[in-house]
């Protein structure tokens, strides 16, 4: 009687208006709506509601299916995911959490916010908890509280140290604003929280108001550069100012060193 008994839970859909159920002491369901299936392994629901797990994490969506043996949470619609500890909020239409290794990815369109400094925007992206560490192979923009708009064919970025790496990068500053100046990479490395960037393959179109005349287009060209937010050095590079044409710019300087100072805009 008793066996008979807990078969029946186990495939007992709730319907209550509210239902606080914890399982395994790291994940708590707190939903009007769950089933249990598959000998206790396997759990539902499909009405809105809230999981919060053992280590500061809360998610709350539409739809979940949590598998119990590989401790797995899938969740879908509509999903918020806040890790309270680090300071991060996700936002994806389906999400995967795989909590033995402490690994969320995301399908589809994702918005994440860490620490109301960085909005990332992108697709599939992925959160290794451990190493703290956002990343994904598909294009992706990061916009700061400075302005810096930054657009890359495929990143990684380190939460702890500030550090974005990617490739074909395409950098805005002051982003939809007056004197904006924007930057191409190959690949790049940038120390968001020094502001320092180190980069390969390098195509650079300063504001046209740098030197007084908006006909001008001044711009670099370069193998590869480093900079910081007041003082920009590129190697083997090319620099004109002069309206950019079909033909050739009337002058250009060639130069195995350049520099650009953009606090006094000399280079």
């Amino acid at each position: 009687m008793k066996n008979k008994f807990i078969a029946i839970l186990f495939i007992l859909a709730f319907n209550l208006n509210f239902l606080k159920l914890a399982v395994a002491d790291e994940f708590i369901f707190e939903v009007s709506n769950i089933e249990i299936i598959e000998n206790g392994t396997i759990y539902q629901g499909k009405n809105r509601g809230k999981i919060i797990t053992d280590n500061q994490i809360e998610l709350v969506s539409n739809n979940f299916e949590y598998l119990k043996k590989i401790n797995q949470l899938e969740a879908n619609g509509n999903v918020q995911l806040t890790d309270i500890k680090n300071d991060i909020i996700i936002n994806a239409e389906k999400m995967f959490y795989l909590k033995n290794e402490e690994r969320i990815y995301t399908l589809g369109k994702t918005l994440i916010k860490v620490s109301n400094k960085y909005n990332i925007e992108g697709y599939d992206l992925t959160l290794l908890r451990n190493k703290m560490i956002i990343s994904s192979n598909k294009k992706t923009t990061v916009a700061d509280n400075f302005s810096n708009f930054y657009k890359l064919d495929k990143f990684e970025y380190s939460i702890d140290k500030e550090i974005l790496k990617g490739e074909k990068i395409e950098v805005t500053t002051n982003y939809k604003k007056d004197k904006s100046d924007k930057y191409f990479f190959e690949t790049g490395f940038f120390n968001l929280k020094e502001k320092k960037f180190l980069a390969k393959d390098i195509s650079v179109k300063l504001h046209k108001k740098l030197y007084g005349n908006i006909e001008n287009d001044p711009r670099i060209n370069a193998a590869s550069g480093y900079g910081d937010e007041f003082n920009n050095f590129y190697e083997k590079g090319v620099f004109t100012s002069c309206k950019k044409t079909d033909k050739c710019p009337p002058w250009k300087i060639n130069a195995e060193k350049i520099h650009h100072n953009k606090i006094k805009k000399r280079v």
